[in-house]
């Protein structure tokens, strides 16, 4: 059974996010438009975006550290998963009910949280490759801390116009306002997030040991990773998971040389000796590899000391292995509605 929040809790953030849309913050801040608060109890840092100035989807989403409020802003995504399946963040958005975790199915209908054309208030926490599931308690006061601070950007930008200049300035080294809470106020300062943040843990290709003697040397592979489109049982309870596979291609015949799975790990953990395995027992090497997307780029950015091949990163609008892996889930699409 899922766990769900206390009612007290639900009663704050349904008052708090009624609040929200009468307010309409995305009138004067845009989803790109990130500020960051420290949560007072923990000490811990959160960045934040207000969603609705495109008119598309309302809500606001709470990051938990500065990697993830760079994923945010990564426009490598793949064709296959919503794209807030890449991120890790809390999230509060308007949906429908049919959106809703049974348990939260409940509470609306006991409690009569009830809105027109059967809308609703979703409160989901999402993690990089998992299925969105139900925040705690912890998550939902920092939730409610994030909207406290945005309350005073509010207040802020109706009356100070160098605010709005602070709030609106972009750039690779990003200036944000940043909260921290002094008894009951919050104060800001201006804060740069370098774009060197950005960073994935990758594993060392120092310990890789490779023989490429007598291997031939042709062609050109592309190299990606992409999530498949059904979510498995975590080993977390109650939870479930999107399970990677980095896929190889060869570009020259059209075909998939190798799909390579991995479970609950880190990528570069599994995917890295298990392409050099592939290499290793192979019948020819690439002259040159691409890379599919920055994921792929930042996990291989090393391949080239190792292999002595030219590693690039894929420039063509449609990647080969976009166009194989939409071939392959339109036939288990199809295979499905047969066996059905």
């Amino acid at each position: 059974m899922i766990p769900v929040l206390s009612l007290p809790t639900w009663d704050k953030l349904m008052k708090a996010f009624r609040g929200f849309r009468r307010s309409r913050p995305w009138s004067l801040i845009e989803a790109q438009h990130i500020f960051g608060f420290r949560d007072p109890q923990s000490g811990r840092r959160y960045f934040c975006s207000v969603l609705g100035s495109a008119g598309m989807v309302t809500g606001f989403y709470v990051f938990p550290q500065e990697e993830a409020l760079f994923q945010y802003f990564d426009q490598t995504l793949s064709p296959t998963v919503d794209v807030s399946l890449r991120q890790n963040m809390i999230a509060f958005t308007m949906g429908s009910m049919d959106e809703l975790f049974d348990e939260e199915y409940d509470i609306y209908e006991s409690q009569g949280y009830h809105f027109a054309k059967g809308k609703c208030f979703l409160f989901h926490v999402y993690e990089i490759g998992y299925a969105p599931f139900v925040l705690n308690e912890e998550q939902a006061e920092i939730l409610l801390c994030g909207y406290e601070v945005l309350k005073q950007i509010i207040s802020l930008l109706k009356e100070d116009t160098n605010f709005q200049n602070v709030l609106f300035q972009d750039g690779n080294d990003m200036k944000i306002p940043f909260f921290t809470k002094d008894r009951k106020a919050w104060n800001y300062q201006v804060e740069t997030l370098d774009s060197y943040l950005r960073k994935q843990r990758i594993y060392s290709m120092d310990a890789i040991q490779f023989d490429k003697r007598d291997k031939p040397v042709h062609g050109t592979w592309e190299i990606g990773t992409l999530y498949m489109p059904a979510a498995i049982p975590s080993v977390h309870p109650n939870r479930y998971f999107y399970p990677k596979v980095l896929i190889v291609a060869d570009r020259e015949d059209n075909r998939i040389i190798a799909i390579l799975t991995k479970e609950e790990r880190h990528d570069s953990e599994v995917f890295i000796p298990s392409f050099f395995a592939l290499l290793q027992n192979y019948e020819y090497l690439p002259a040159c590899i691409m890379t599919r997307g920055q994921e792929a780029a930042e996990l291989f950015k090393e391949l080239d000391t190792v292999l002595d091949v030219k590693v690039l990163e894929n420039s063509a609008p449609v990647s080969i292995i976009d166009q194989i892996w939409a071939g392959f889930l339109d036939f288990a699409h199809k295979n499905r509605s047969i066996q059905s």
